[in-house]
This record gives C-alpha cells, sequence and structure tokens, in this order.
C-alpha cells in the first residue's frame, strides 16, 4: 500500500508539472513573432516609439496618437553597380495596444516594394515590383527587440 501511494504521488506529481508546462507554452506562443510587449507609462509609449522611428532614420508619414497607429516608410538605396534594382521601399505600421495599466504590446506590419529602374542612359523610367510582407519573422523580431532596448535606455 505504501508503494502505490509514493508511485501515485510521483504520478500527481508528474501530471500538475507537464500540465503547467503545456500552459506555459500556450502563453508564450499567444504573443505574435510580429509583435512584442513593453513595459512603460502610458503618456509615453507613442512618443517613445516615434522618436525612435525619428532616430533610426524612418520617414513617418503619418500617426493616430489615439488609435494607437503609426505609418512610417524607409528607402535602402541599392549600392550594387550592374544592378536595375535601384532599391527597396518599405513601409511600416505600428500598432499600440494597451495590455494593463503600465503593458504595452507593440504589433509591427511590414510591406516591401523594389525600385527597379530601365530605359536608356538618358531617360531612365523607375518602378517598384510589390514583394508584399515579408514572412521571415527575424525581420520582425530585429526590430521590435531594437525597439524595446531604445526604449529601456530612455
Amino acid at each position: 500500500m505504501r508503494q502505490f501511494k509514493g508511485i501515485s504521488t510521483a504520478f500527481v506529481l508528474f501530471f500538475s508539472l507537464s500540465v503547467g508546462t503545456v500552459f506555459s507554452q500556450q502563453n508564450k506562443s499567444s504573443i505574435s513573432p510580429r509583435s512584442i510587449l513593453i513595459n512603460v507609462n502610458q503618456e509615453s509609449i507613442f512618443d517613445e516609439v516615434i522618436d525612435y522611428l525619428i532616430e533610426k532614420g524612418y520617414f513617418i508619414q503619418s500617426l493616430d496618437k489615439d488609435a494607437g497607429f503609426i505609418h512610417a516608410k524607409m528607402f535602402t538605396e541599392n549600392k550594387k553597380l550592374l544592378s536595375s534594382k535601384s532599391g527597396e521601399r518599405k513601409t511600416f505600421n505600428f500598432f499600440i495596444r494597451p495590455q494593463g495599466e503600465y503593458s504595452f504590446e507593440v504589433i509591427l506590419d511590414i510591406y516591401v516594394e523594389e525600385q527597379f529602374f530601365g530605359g536608356s542612359t538618358g531617360a531612365y523610367i523607375y518602378y517598384y515590383e510589390e514583394k508584399g510582407r515579408p514572412e521571415d519573422s527575424k525581420i520582425y523580431r530585429d526590430i521590435l527587440e531594437d525597439l524595446q532596448k531604445w526604449i529601456e535606455i530612455q
């Protein structure tokens, strides 16, 4: 009887640890790779994101503080000599949503267009080819983690 009690105690302990692990993994994965949680004062979060974007060279096209929305663009020039691709234009949409009194979720959406040129040497014709939303989550993570570090330093 004593051996049965020890086995049942071990089983209950193992089961509760397994269930706790499953629930904690579900909690971590509920935040998208395209979003990050930031703990700051409500009055400063929006301004902090704007300051970050300006400091990093983004062009802020429009914003709405009440809606928690920032629309920014950045053009990266292609420096390759023998390429018809002259650069890449990225559009960034930041959505800031409250998650509590001092916690905010910053969601990032990116849209990419590549700029090409053609025509003769004297009369270039520029056009954009739409590439859409990047699927590589590393692009999103790098920007969001850099934003989070920048806000923590401020």
